[in-house]
């Protein structure tokens, strides 16, 4: 590409066939306003003349006539190898007549390579971005955009060239013939050179010079923080690993060969994006409100890419919080027990590894499983490692395997993705696929976690089915199917499942075994074949989200194929009605095409364009938000400080921050929720003259449709309580806390319960908690809502593999079933 090497003179032998010049692709338009006068053009790229191999020519002449109306019903495949290289300079045309085109490289916008290949990509083209800022992917740039080259980019293209009849290329023997589309140009005043270059591909191509957190770091660590938590060692603090860049969380669906289950949301991005085209502003939400848009004059994005990708869904690939908890439970289970071996303790932490993966490593654990079954007969394991690798540097001796590992990697990272939900089998899609080889090892999964459940219960623990990998399942029917079967090979069909809580119902309700308590061979299961690791232990729910909601008000009253006994609640309302709400920030119903693609009926002309009845979206009425929060904000606030360290991007890609930061989206909403959709606090003070005695009667009402809180059982909810004098000052406190989080009594001290350690960790201290109160008499008592557990030697624990007691379950009821 350096020396432009394809634009040999005509008649050279090796000269390629190009477009006669170069051509705009859409109208371009000058505003005036405020004695200045600016153009925008209005086409799907900048002005572009496009460069073809001789094998790519050929194919042409022969399947993309100038009259459509003459090119064959079923042309043949373009052949590999075939090449395009589309030049670009700023807009418009007609800004270079007299200028020969051969004469001048490309302009700022550099030049788009395609490669036929239809082996690897499923778009059948290899693309890539050449020009001044461009870069390779290895190593990653410090904002980890997305791939340059590859994959990464056909993301971006996709969402036109999805578009075209057969070829996902526009490429015509008109532009060749010198017959190309044209389009109105209003040329600014006075104008004597192009305007800047604000191309929408061109900054989809360059990535952000550095990485910016949406908040930012301490210089130093907290002094308070260390004084009550740091451990009291000598000498600097160890310096943070990073998780891998995000470029890396880059899996797509190849052209030839079965399709996987299981690709990464880089291959979604680019259609369910808001702006993705550059030329719809479909899914920006300009209202002022509560999420951010209105004091900055930034629009929030509430495209579904945008709100998942900051949401602890999202984000639960690279969870700090999970993985120190997964952590902990290998050092508790193997590491510390004398008894086993070494290569016992590595056999328990790689089966831990895998089961907690399962969930938030779901695609790369899954699609692990599936093919080591296809190829050796058993599932294997998913470890904490495996979602380490990325695919360079690479070796003669390590490819093809690490690009293979790399990819299960990248899938782990992703979180909770797109295609772990809308792959997801209920209803007759699970009895459809429930003997099918993709779901071997989830079969093995639910005998060894739910071994007496049935139903839906079996597929608690992250354990649900997968319908076919061909099909994505969505909640509208009657789908556009040609864009996303053009670009990834895959089918969009309506499933009314996808809108019921039953969706939520396997990650949402977990159900471990208790290691710390292995029974005697009499009390243990039946063998099973593969041997099941987890037969001779009992087993407790560590969180019971979705079957609180089961037995609320909030019940529908539904299963996906059959009504629920008792029916539905009195105030029914799904998971989705609150986690996924379908109005905007002011409180009206969304309506959205739910995708950004090129369109029949408001894009500019262009030829091999697929009809107006397959590629125009309608509105759809209910488009359900992908907020999928709850209260972590801790995790939010983390992301946003050290994105570095996550790995992650701070703004969305292809949007340029035009939006308000995702990360910031995200944390308005939890504040939101926090502030409207938890609890209902009321207060009656009664003040008794005759003892001087004040008391008051406080009353707390759930307004969520589970327990709160919910979830994990380190979750815990208080009532901070004060009374004040007239300056304000406090006289009196229940429930205080100090800078750390820590509650604290009138002089400052740990309630009971606080710590479970002496400080320098030597020793555990005696099991202590705040028991409930039905009345609260002094300052070192509080009210805290929570679920406290004990292991099997009666000791409190934090560990979701050691619940063996419930001393403490005070956590809030949703309302309840009439009896």
């Amino acid at each position: 590409m350096g020396d432009l090497c394809y634009r040999r003179a005509d008649g050279d032998l090796y000269a390629w066939p190009h477009d006669t010049t170069a051509r705009d692709t859409g109208p371009f338009v000058t505003t005036f306003a405020d004695g200045k006068s600016s153009g925008r053009s209005l086409g799907t790229h900048q002005v572009a003349r496009v460069w073809y191999s001789q094998e790519m020519f050929d194919w042409m002449a022969v399947n993309r006539p100038a009259d459509e109306g003459e090119a064959p019903a079923n042309p043949p495949s373009i052949p590999d190898g075939a090449i395009m290289v589309k030049e670009m300079w700023p807009s418009p045309a007609s800004l270079y007549t007299g200028q020969c085109f051969d004469c001048m490289a490309p302009g700022s916008s550099g030049a788009v390579i395609f490669i036929r290949d239809s082996q690897s990509f499923s778009t059948g083209w290899f693309t890539g971005w050449w020009g001044a800022g461009g870069r390779i992917d290895w190593p990653a740039a410090p904002s980890n955009p997305l791939t340059s080259m590859g994959d990464g980019g056909q993301g971006f293209c996709l969402n036109c060239h999805g578009s075209t009849t057969p070829g996902s290329t526009f490429a015509s023997m008109n532009n060749i013939a010198g017959h190309p589309a044209t389009f109105l140009t209003q040329l600014p005043p006075q104008s004597t050179q192009a305007p800047p270059d604000d191309s929408h591909h061109r900054a989809n191509a360059i990535p952000l010079p550095q990485l910016t957190p949406v908040d930012a770091q301490l210089t130093s660590p907290d002094a308070g923080y260390l004084a009550q938590f740091a451990p009291k060692s000598k000498g600097p603090l160890p310096v943070p690993a990073n998780m891998p860049s995000q470029t890396y969380d880059s899996v797509l669906i190849p052209g030839t060969g079965p399709v996987d289950h299981f690709m990464t949301s880089t291959q979604c991005v680019g259609c369910h994006q808001a702006n993705a085209t550059g030329l719809q502003l479909d899914m920006l939400d300009y209202t002022p409100g509560p999420l951010g848009a209105g004091g900055e004059g930034r629009p929030v994005s509430i495209s579904p890419y945008s709100m998942w990708s900051s949401s602890p869904m999202g984000l639960a690939g690279r969870d700090p919080i999970f993985y120190a908890q997964l952590e902990s439970e290998q050092i508790l289970h193997a590491d510390l027990d004398r008894k086993a071996s070494p290569k016992q303790k590595a056999a328990l932490r790689a089966l831990i590894q895998d089961t907690c993966l399962q969930c938030h490593g779901n695609m790369g654990q899954r699609q692990k499983a599936i093919d080591t079954h296809a190829e050796a007969g058993s599932c294997g394991q998913f470890l904490r490692a495996d979602a380490n690798v990325v695919p360079f540097p690479y070796t003669d001796q390590s490819w093809p395997h690490q690009a293979q590992a790399a990819s299960y990697a990248g899938l782990a990272r992703d979180g909770i993705s797109c295609s772990t939900c809308h792959h997801l089998a209920l209803n007759e899609q699970a009895e459809r696929y429930a003997d099918a080889p993709w779901n071997t090892c989830i079969k093995q999964k639910q005998k060894s976690l739910n071994p007496t459940f049935t139903g839906l219960a079996a597929t608690f623990t992250g354990s649900f089915p997968l319908g076919s990998p061909e099909t994505l399942n969505g909640p509208f029917p009657d789908p556009l199917t040609k864009p996303m079967q053009n670009s990834l090979r895959v089918i969009p069909e309506h499933n009314n499942a996808l809108a019921t809580s039953e969706v939520c119902a396997s990650c949402h309700s977990i159900h471990l075994p208790v290691l710390d308590r292995e029974q005697p061979e009499s009390q243990c299961l039946p063998q099973t074949d593969p041997p099941d690791p987890f037969r001779c232990f009992p087993k407790r729910y560590e969180q019971t989200t979705y079957p609180e909601w089961a037995f609320s008000a909030y019940r529908t009253g539904l299963l996906v194929t059959e009504n629920l006994p008792a029916g539905p609640g009195a105030t029914p309302k799904s998971c989705q009605q609150c986690h996924m709400p379908s109005v905007d920030s002011a409180g009206k119903p969304l309506v959205s095409k739910i995708a950004s693609i090129e369109e029949y009926s408001n894009y500019p002309q262009t030829d091999y364009r697929l009809p107006a009845d397959e590629i125009d979206l309608p509105q759809r009425s209910g488009y359900a938000q992908h907020q999928l929060v709850g209260l972590n904000v801790f995790l939010i606030e983390m992301a946003q400080q050290f994105t570095d360290i996550f790995g992650i991007r701070s703004q969305d890609p292809g949007l340029g921050g035009m939006n308000v930061a995702p990360l910031q989206v995200t944390e308005n909403i939890i504040t939101q929720v926090a502030a409207e959709q938890t609890v209902d606090l009321s207060l009656t003070p009664t003040w008794d003259a005759a003892t001087r005695t004040l008391s008051a009667e406080v009353v707390v009402d759930n307004l969520v449709g589970h327990r709160f809180p919910s979830g994990v059982g380190f979750r815990r909810a208080f009532i901070e309580f004060q009374v004040l004098d007239a300056r304000g000052s406090v006289l009196w406190a229940s429930g205080r806390s100090n800078d750390e989080g820590v509650l604290i009594d009138s002089v400052g001290l740990p309630l009971a319960g606080e710590f479970w350690w002496k400080q320098d960790c030597s020793a555990r201290l005696p099991n202590a908690w705040q028991p409930h109160f039905e009345e609260i008499t002094g300052q070192d008592q509080a009210q805290i809502y929570q679920e406290l557990v004990t292991n099997a030697q009666g000791v409190l624990t934090t560990s979701f593999l050691s619940i063996n007691g419930h001393p403490k379950d005070n956590r809030l009821q949703p309302p309840r079933l009439p009896a």
